[in-house]
């Protein structure tokens, strides 16, 4: 299991850590690129229920 989560100044530490913890993979993204991947996409708006829609996640990279 992948978690995704949008870097949020200290905010997102807590989650990311027990997320790695329980074994989940971690993704943090800076908040920038998201919301220029989502302009991209055609989303122009920046608000957490476009943020949330899974569709303007991109694949994950291939690991090594």
């Amino acid at each position: 299991m992948t978690a995704v989560l949008e870097a949020t100044s200290i905010y997102h530490e807590t989650v990311a850590y027990a997320l790695d913890e329980a074994g989940v993979t971690v993704v943090v993204l800076n908040w920038v690129r998201a919301r220029d991947y989502a302009r991209r996409q055609g989303r122009v708006n920046k608000t957490d229920r476009v943020d949330s829609f899974p569709p303007l996640l991109s694949p994950a990279p291939a690991k090594d």
